[in-house]
Formats: C-alpha cells, sequence, structure tokens
C-alpha cells in the first residue's frame, strides 16, 4: 500500500459502524458484511481490494465473495485491524469532508 497511489487500489473495511467510527485504516471505504452484496457497484472490478476486518474472519468470507463475483485482484489483510501496526484513525467515514469544496480545497490554520 506504500507504494500504491491510493487510487489503484480499493481498501475496504467489513465491520460495523461503531468499529470503523473507534478505529480503521485511513482512506478505508465502510461496507459491513452485511451489506456487501448490496453495494457491490460501488467497487471497482478492475481495482485490486484490499479488505479487512477485526482479525480476519469477516474479511475472509467477503474476500471469497469478491473473488466469486469477478473481482480479479483480491487481498484479505491477515490478523485484521488488531494486526495494523502503521496508523489508524477514528470517526464516521465522511469526518472531515466538508473541508472540501467545489475541485478544490481550503487550509485553515490556527
Amino acid at each position: 500500500m506504500d507504494r500504491t497511489p491510493a487510487d489503484d487500489y480499493t481498501l475496504m473495511d467489513v465491520r460495523q459502524p461503531v468499529e470503523y467510527e473507534s478505529e480503521h485504516i485511513p482512506g478505508a471505504k465502510l461496507i459491513p458484511l452485511p451489506d456487501l452484496g448490496d453495494r457491490l457497484t460501488e467497487i471497482d472490478t478492475d481495482k485490486p481490494a484490499i479488505v479487512y476486518c477485526a482479525i480476519g474472519g469477516r474479511s475472509r468470507i467477503a474476500s471469497q465473495m469478491l473473488a466469486g463475483k469477478g473481482f480479479k485482484v483480491v487481498y484479505n489483510l491477515s490478523g485484521g485491524i488488531k494486526a495494523w501496526r502503521s496508523g489508524k484513525a477514528v470517526g464516521q467515514e465522511d469526518l472531515g469532508l466538508d473541508l472540501f469544496s467545489g475541485s478544490g480545497f481550503e487550509i485553515f490554520f490556527y
């Protein structure tokens, strides 16, 4: 992930919203496992998908589902977010997006 631009893959969190809000990998798209079947159109099948959950069980199921639906490259993050040793974010998926407007964005200094 460090060597690939974020737009070149989909990072997907398949946990529940309350789990996501307490901690998640920055840039992850929240699609809870029970909703995945109904939200497949939100994910680009041509981009590699990196899927994670808490420890790997739900993401293994999600990875198998994606592979069965034609996704070309799917990775299950082994050990889930519990094994993630890099930075984590907190809050809702759209938190902070109100800072962006139009095609550019504003930077605020305090």
